[in-house]
């Protein structure tokens, strides 16, 4: 997860009339990776010899999300990055977990930056952060990456970036100190479409179609808070929505009704799993709308975003002993039994009930698939 990013001379003079080669960026997926070409240049950036690097390769192409981002110039492989999904098992994940136990988020949903290399003679050109640039711009969640303490050419590079420094006496092999450098890329939701529905973000103009089921008292209090009490109480909560990034509207596509809310939590119930990619799933449905499968379609569609598109390891939900709908949706879509814990109601005068939670893992999901 170094950055070899000395700074040398092009082999253009100054002075020079000659042009620098134009530079072409292209994302690199393992159907159209060439791997004799990325080692070749890491032999020449680094100057060692590539078979080391070659069976570190070969393992980092076989992890989740592996992504990269080549430069070219006239064909020729000049610049690479590459990363994956941080993932328990991997050295880099436990060492990097161990040193950030005390802020266990930042290994959720964790994009690791391995490698950047560029080719010397291509060096002073912005290269290097144009690569990362092109890398981070298709990500979300926690990127990680780091780099020896005394080497400032980096450090600059990173924060320049937007990287934050979390930890700066870290040590994952040898004696030299290292730091840990994250930074945070917000979720966009992006639409999910099933036969009877579309998952969107929240709009300020749903305030009327979120009010007209919120204020039901069959509502909120099943989920846990008090039923809204005008339209101005459902904007501010949309609002909410918005900052969290985190909760689709539940469109009815027949007439383009708000009907309901389903998100995708930060939440780590349980200790044990601190440091694993998961979610926990929140829903609420329009009393007008229930009995017709339709909370089960949407979960069922969030759940495969979640373990597809978002590379989550774990999906929880939860209902309250009271709430039978929950349970039923719970049952339908492949969640398995794991504890009932105290909860305390703060938004329903400290009531107390019995929590039931669940989990589903990717795993099961994909075998389930099968």
């Amino acid at each position: 997860m170094e950055f070899n990013i000395e700074k040398h001379h092009n082999n253009v003079e100054e002075g020079s009339d000659e042009k620098m080669q134009e530079i072409k960026w292209k994302e690199i997926d393992l159907n159209t990776i060439n791997q004799e070409e990325v080692v070749n240049l890491y032999s020449t950036v680094w100057n060692k010899e590539p078979k080391e690097f070659q069976e570190q390769f070969n393992r980092h192409v076989t992890y989740p999300r592996f992504h990269a981002v080549g430069a070219y110039a006239e064909d020729k492989l000049v610049g690479y990055v590459y990363g994956y999904s941080s993932q328990p098992g991997q050295y880099y994940h436990d060492k990097l977990a161990e040193a950030l136990q005390e802020t266990p988020e930042w290994m959720n949903e964790t994009m690791e930056l391995v490698e950047l290399m560029v080719n010397p003679d291509f060096s002073g050109q912005g290269i290097g952060k144009q690569l990362v640039t092109k890398w981070l711009s298709s990500l979300h969640g926690h990127v990680l990456l780091t780099t020896k303490a005394d080497n400032r050419k980096a450090q600059e590079l990173y924060e320049k970036l937007g990287f934050e420094q979390l930890k700066n006496d870290f040590q994952p092999n040898d004696s030299s100190n290292w730091i840990i450098y994250g930074k945070v890329i917000p979720w966009i939701l992006p639409n999910i479409e099933t036969d009877r529905l579309l998952l969107r973000p929240w709009q300020k103009e749903d305030a009327e179609d979120l009010y007209a089921y919120a204020k039901d008292d069959r509502v909120g209090p099943m989920a846990g808070w008090a039923p809204h009490k005008n339209v101005e109480e459902s904007l501010e909560v949309i609002g909410f929505f918005q900052s969290a990034g985190d909760t689709y509207a539940i469109e009815w596509k027949e007439t383009g009704t708000v009907i309901g809310g389903i998100g995708l939590h930060d939440r780590r119930p349980d200790a044990d799993r601190q440091h694993m990619p998961q979610r926990e799933i929140g829903y609420v449905l329009s009393p007008e709308y229930w009995g017709k499968g339709i909370m089960p379609e949407a979960v069922e569609a969030v759940i495969h975003h979640g373990f597809v598109d978002m590379n989550l390891d774990i999906i929880w939900c939860g209902h309250f002993n009271f709430n039978n709908n929950s349970r039923r949706v719970v049952e339908k879509t492949g969640f398995s039994y794991l504890w009932t814990k105290p909860f305390v109601l703060t938004r329903l005068g400290n009531r107390e009930v019995q929590n039931l939670l669940y989990i589903q893992t990717r795993e099961d999901y994909l075998q389930n698939r099968n």
